[in-house]
C-alpha cells in the first residue's frame, strides 16, 4: 500500500476503536441504569407473568445465540466481496477499507443486542440476572470482533496481493 492509503487505513481503524469503546462502555451504563431502576422504581418493576417470562427468556437466548453465529456470517459475507478494480487502483483499496469499517460496524451492532434484550427484559420481568448473563455474551462479542489494525493490514494485504509493513 502506498502511504497514502496506509493513512487512510488508520484513519479508519482508529475511528473504529473510537466507536468500538464507545458501545463498549455502553454495558456499564445500561448496568447502572437497571441497578438505579430497580433501586428506585416506586412501582413494581416487570408486568409479565413468570409463565411467560419464561418462554420470552428462551426466545431472547435464542436470539443471542444467534448473534454470536450471525457476527462471523455476516462479517465473512461482508469481507468477501471480490475487488472489481486493479489492486494497485486507489477505489479498491479504499473500497476495502470501507469494507472492513463495515464489517466492524454491522458485528458490533449485533455484538450490542444481546445486552439490550437483557435490559429489555429486565424492564418486562423485574428480573437482573439474565441481563448479566446477555452481557457476558456482548463482552464475548466486543472482544473477539474488536478492530485490530494488523488483521486488517493484513486482509487487505492478502486481497490485494501486495506485502504488509508494520508501522510503528
Amino acid at each position: 500500500m502506498n502511504p497514502t492509503q496506509q493513512e487512510a487505513l488508520r484513519q479508519q481503524h482508529k475511528i473504529s476503536l473510537v466507536i468500538a469503546v464507545a458501545m463498549a462502555a455502553t454495558l456499564p451504563i445500561y448496568a447502572a441504569v437497571l441497578e438505579l431502576w430497580k433501586r428506585t422504581a416506586t412501582s413494581q418493576i416487570g408486568f409479565i407473568e413468570p409463565v411467560e417470562a419464561v418462554k420470552i427468556r428462551y426466545g431472547i437466548f435464542l436470539v443471542a445465540v444467534a448473534c454470536v453465529f450471525l457476527t462471523r456470517i455476516i462479517k465473512a459475507r461482508v469481507l468477501a466481496h471480490q475487488p472489481t478494480a486493479p489492486a494497485s487502483s486507489e477505489d479498491s483499496i479504499q473500497g476495502a477499507i470501507q469494507r472492513l469499517m463495515s464489517a466492524f460496524l454491522v458485528t458490533y451492532t449485533l455484538a450490542d443486542a444481546p445486552a439490550i434484550l437483557g435490559l429489555a427484559f429486565f424492564f418486562l420481568t423485574g428480573e437482573t440476572r439474565t441481563f448479566y448473563m446477555l452481557s457476558v455474551i456482548s463482552i464475548y462479542l466486543f472482544v473477539v470482533h474488536a478492530p485490530r489494525y494488523d488483521q486488517w493490514e493484513a486482509w487487505i494485504a492478502s486481497r490485494y496481493s501486495i506485502g504488509t509493513t508494520h508501522w510503528s
